[in-house]
Formats: structure tokens, C-alpha cells, sequence
């Protein structure tokens, strides 16, 4: 199987520096039962975000998780200091330069994907992503981070992208919509 490396960009949960919440335990337990190879960052400010999303897209990803605390104007890195990325940030650094190898954009946060919001069909386009998909209300780490794990799983699939509705509808119809997970 030729798998879809996923690069993992995450702000800072919290502002204790002893706080170890982390999306990277999920991507070790793919990597390890599935071999899905992956990088992940902790990015606690704005300009580290949009270094490492160039990087990646210069190298190839083809799954990008971007996590952290969000809204429907962007994702927060940390403090208020340390900035906002929001929607247009991310779709300036990324126009025009996700139509490789069908790149799926995955928002692992609370609530920056709205329904209807045009903002975000017109990131896809702009983009070129294959696939944008995330959470269009608050939703609970633990929750979010099974479901994520079983969409990146299904991704790696062959015709994944014809079938997404099966995923949608499926096994994790009810926690999907529990936490307004939607693919656009």
C-alpha cells in the first residue's frame, strides 16, 4: 500500500507548559498498526504554523491535520499573543498548490467549518484540495481523536475518495454527527 503521509500541525492547547495533551499518541498507533508515516509539530505561534505548512506541501503531504483550539475564523496557536491563523492565512499560503496527489485538508478543531459558510468552498477551490473536512461545533478531544483516526485509516484506502459518503454514513455515522464532522 502506498500511504498518505499526513503532517500534523498542532497549536498549544494550553497555557501550562505541563500540559501533555497531543494528537501525536494517535498518529504513533497509525504509524505503528497501519504504517501510516506522519510528521507532527507543536506550532505555538503563527509564523511557525505557516513555515510548516509550506514545508509540507513543498514536501509532498498528502494529509493535512491542522489542530488546535478554533472558531470559524481560524485556529488559535496558544496565548492571544502568539496569534491567530486564520482561514485566508492558511488558504494564502496554500492556493493554487494541493492539486497533487488528491490532498485532503482535515481542521481537527471546534467549529471552523460552518455549515453553508462559503469561506470554506471557496478555500477548497482556491486551494485545490481533493477533500476539506472537519467539525462544525465544540467537540471533545478524546471523541474527535477516534474519529480522526479512523477517517485518516480510511483515506489510505484505494477509492477512498469515491466513497466518502460510505465513511460518513457508516460505522461512525452516529459520533460523526454527534461532532458535526462533515467532507466537503
Amino acid at each position: 500500500m502506498h500511504a498518505r503521509k499526513i503532517l500534523a500541525l498542532e497549536g498549544e492547547w494550553d497555557k501550562k507548559l505541563t500540559h501533555t495533551e497531543s494528537v501525536a499518541p494517535a498518529l504513533q498507533f497509525l504509524q505503528q498498526v497501519y504504517e501510516i508515516p506522519y510528521v507532527h509539530r507543536r506550532v505555538p505561534t503563527k509564523d511557525a504554523f505557516l513555515y510548516y505548512l509550506n514545508w509540507g506541501v513543498k514536501e509532498g503531504f498528502r494529509i493535512l491535520y491542522l489542530g488546535g483550539h478554533g472558531e470559524k475564523e481560524g485556529l488559535h496557536m496558544g496565548s492571544e499573543e502568539s496569534g491567530t491563523v486564520t482561514l485566508a492565512d492558511i488558504e494564502t499560503c496554500l492556493a493554487g498548490r494541493l492539486g497533487y496527489n488528491d490532498v485532503v485538508v482535515h481542521f481537527g478543531t471546534c467549529g471552523l467549518i460552518q455549515p453553508g459558510n462559503r469561506a470554506i468552498q471557496a478555500f477548497k477551490g482556491s486551494t485545490k484540495a481533493r477533500l476539506v473536512s472537519g467539525y462544525t461545533q465544540d467537540i471533545d478531544f478524546l471523541d474527535s481523536m477516534l474519529l480522526d483516526m479512523a477517517w485518516f485509516s480510511f483515506l489510505q484506502g484505494k477509492g477512498a475518495f469515491d466513497a466518502t459518503g460510505d465513511f460518513v454514513k457508516g460505522k461512525y455515522a452516529r459520533l460523526g454527527k454527534e461532532l458535526g464532522f462533515v467532507v466537503i
